[in-house]
């Protein structure tokens, strides 16, 4: 990205650079195009000036890109159809780095759609056979809700009292963000699991248990199980 804006060098002209993000993606993106209340999808540069952020898909779902895919016959990279034909949810397919704190939870089809790759992962990236087998345990992904007597912020405190001082303090800023933003732009409490809302306190507790330090892996998470949608 800053590599493509210090291509901008004449000041005289004004310039659009076109990004790919949909707010459907991350907790990030969505933030990122939610702050302005219209024209959300252009917005300058803080590097330059005379460049603007173009967003024109920031609020297509993954179904709009499939339906535009095939009604313009546009080319796609046909892992895809390995994927569809796997069973994997059309939310879940990812053709991206491998071995992410995003796309570990992915490595089950690995071995399936690519095992010559495979193969060689195995013998090149550590925890690369670990990250199959507990990828879609308790260890990774859900959360149960609090014991009885116990509220989510007793949860979510449980949680950040297990890491080490500073990923302590990293995820308890992040939270507390995240809470200041519902806020800012919801009426009403925070609700405990609500379909639609990108806080919720089994979101937060879910941060706070896993360590969301990219601050997207939970949406995706929350997402691929079903649990909440924009």
């Amino acid at each position: 990205f800053h590599s493509a804006v210090l291509l901008c060098q004449d000041d005289s002209k004004t310039y659009g650079l076109l990004l790919g993000i949909r707010a459907e993606e991350s907790v990030n993106r969505y933030r990122s195009v939610a702050r302005r209340q219209g024209d959300n999808w252009i917005t300058p540069s803080q590097v330059k000036p005379n460049v603007y952020l173009c967003r024109p898909i920031y609020d297509w779902t993954v179904r709009d890109i499939w339906t535009a895919t095939y009604k313009f016959g546009w080319d796609y990279n046909r892992s895809y159809d390995k994927m569809t034909k796997l069973g994997v949810p059309m939310r879940q397919q990812r053709v991206t780095v491998p071995f992410h704190q995003l796309t570990y939870v992915n490595t089950w089809y690995f071995p399936k759609i690519w095992p010559e790759f495979w193969e060689r992962a195995l013998d090149r990236v550590p925890g690369a056979r670990a990250a199959v087998l507990y990828n879609h345990t308790s260890l990774y992904s859900g959360i149960g809700r609090p014991k009885e007597g116990y509220t989510w912020q007793d949860l979510i405190r449980y949680y950040l009292s297990r890491w080490p001082p500073r990923e302590r303090k990293i995820l308890a800023d992040y939270i507390q963000s995240l809470i200041r933003s519902h806020y800012r732009y919801r009426k009403g409490p925070i609700p405990e699991d609500e379909p639609g809302y990108m806080v919720t306190w089994k979101r937060l507790a879910l941060i706070a248990k896993q360590g969301d330090f990219e601050q997207r892996n939970t949406m995706y998470t929350m997402l691929r199980s079903g649990e909440g949608e924009l």
